[in-house]
């Protein structure tokens, strides 16, 4: 199960969550104590968890993606409750979240890593608005906001190589606009406001 998290500039710090697939639980540190200051039973184990901005209010709600139907799950108020679903997807895609159009609100993507095809639905109606082939079998897709510019972009992680290949176009088009080699074949991708 590949975690898919995107990080957004906010006037609060970051807090950090777990998600255990086998119980489908979820566990949340809002100050980063690792002390547990809430949990919850929301999801099946397969699922593969998102968490995102999915209704714009600076807060960061959870989803999920269930690879086995193609279906997503979004909590925005971090209840256990599903507040919308939407079937959107084939077993064998990855999940990905960032705001692709700069509207301050998480849209959704998927990478189908056997045809290195990428889908995005920039309103989460479950209609795919722009696809296209950028990649190959065994690549891990990441998003984040590469220039600066308050719209995130894209990236792929090639795990064969430990090569990053970036497009930083605001409308990805699936052109690598830059590489670096930095890391083994073991490593997982993530992305981040660090600094």
């Amino acid at each position: 199960t590949i975690l898919v998290v995107e990080y957004t500039e906010a006037a609060n710090p970051s807090d950090i969550e777990r998600y255990r697939p086998s119980a489908g639980r979820w566990f949340f540190d809002y100050d980063r104590d690792g002390t547990t200051d809430q949990t919850l039973k929301w999801g099946k184990d397969g699922d593969s968890p998102i968490a995102a901005d999915w209704n714009g209010d600076d807060v960061m709600d959870i989803g999920r993606y269930r690879p086995s139907t193609g279906r997503w799950f979004f909590d925005y108020d971090r209840d256990g409750t599903t507040d919308q679903t939407l079937k959107w997807g084939k077993e064998g895609d990855i999940p990905i979240a960032a705001d692709w159009n700069g509207d301050n609100v998480m849209d959704i993507g998927r990478y189908r890593p056997s045809t290195g095809r990428w889908f995005f639905d920039y309103d989460c109606d479950g209609t795919t608005d722009q696809t296209f082939e950028w990649g190959t079998d065994g690549d891990v897709p990441i998003a984040g906001d590469w220039d600066g510019d308050g719209v995130d972009e894209l990236a792929l992680y090639r795990t064969s190589n430990g090569k990053w290949f970036f497009d930083y176009d605001d409308v990805p088009d699936g052109a690598a606009d830059e590489w670096v080699k930095w890391g083994i074949s073991s490593d997982l991708p993530l992305s981040g406001v660090w600094v």
